[in-house]
């Protein structure tokens, strides 16, 4: 019979529940069982090692390469991407007020302090989540735009229901802003409005133009001289933090509540308005979007 390594020949490096000496079956494989706990072995001195000398084993410092803006340019293994190529810190997000103070990643010192930003895009999720209304007596929710500004001697006015807003009360609103695309191009002037949030806990679409017209409101952030909309682009309004603000600091405001913007003219010239498309243009394709960044 061949004379082979037995167990008892190996240290027990690993815990008894793992570290079992693979039994041979037959004269042909106990070399396998020896191998594999070989192999065992040495990765355990090599981690013993590390773990010995962790607080001395140093890589050295890399060196900062920029591109001709000055922006810091980050080498990425060819491993990982096509030889030759760079990316930017800015194309990775990798900026300072995303990395925490006193923390340096390639180059990029942190300024964030404390907390943990979140950004959420919140819109309408059906046809009577948004709406206008003109004339003395009329709410429109089947129409595939909306209406602000003036038309004759009537304010063209809009409502936009966000539902499910996961924003958690006691949060800091950073930035807010509604991203609109146009439905059909106008440029008559002056429009004017004026961008308020519905002041209530949970928002519910108005169904009648008593109903919008009974709405609380938010002070409100004038959005003036609004420019020349052109069809299928899109743009955005002023910041409106201090409106988002202003309900989510409300008592009974929770996360997966509904907000609502409401856009009311603002002193527009007769026939000065625009047409946002609502959610009924192209099955939401083109609906309103808020974009919020909040801290918590």
């Amino acid at each position: 019979m061949v004379d082979h390594l037995i167990e008892t020949n190996f240290d027990k490096l690993f815990p008894a529940a793992v570290d079992e000496f693979p039994s041979p079956v037959n004269d042909d494989n106990y070399i396998d069982a020896w191998l594999l706990n070989s192999v065992f072995s040495s990765l355990t001195e090599i981690e013993t090692y590390l773990l010995f000398y962790k607080d001395t084993i140093e890589a050295p410092l890399g060196v900062d390469i920029l591109g001709a803006d000055g922006s810091l340019i980050i080498d990425i293994p060819a491993a990982r991407y096509p030889s030759g190529l760079t990316a930017s810190a800015r194309d990775s997000f990798l900026l300072d007020h995303n990395i925490k103070k006193d923390v340096t990643i390639f180059g990029v010192e942190g300024s964030l302090e404390g907390t943990s930003r979140f950004y959420g895009t919140f819109f309408p999720r059906a046809g009577s989540d948004d709406g206008f209304v003109h004339s003395a007596s009329t709410i429109d929710t089947a129409s595939a735009y909306l209406s602000i500004g003036a038309v004759s001697a009537f304010a063209r006015e809009s409502f936009i229901r966000l539902p499910f807003v996961n924003i958690p009360a006691g949060a800091t609103v950073i930035n807010a802003f509604l991203r609109i695309t146009a439905y059909t191009t106008l440029s008559d002037v002056t429009c004017n409005t004026k961008l308020h949030l519905n002041d209530i806990d949970d928002a519910v679409a108005p169904s009648t133009y008593a109903a919008f017209m009974a709405l609380a409101l938010t002070p409100g952030t004038a959005w003036n001289a609004l420019p020349t909309m052109t069809t299928r682009l899109t743009y955005d309004t002023p910041d409106i933090k201090d409106e988002l603000q202003h309900v989510i600091a409300r008592d009974g405001w929770e996360s997966g509540h509904a907000l609502m913007i409401v856009i009311k003219n603002n002193g527009s010239s007769t026939n000065a308005r625009r047409a946002p498309s609502s959610y009924n243009q192209l099955t939401g394709d083109e609906r309103p979007e808020l974009y919020v960044t909040w801290s918590e």
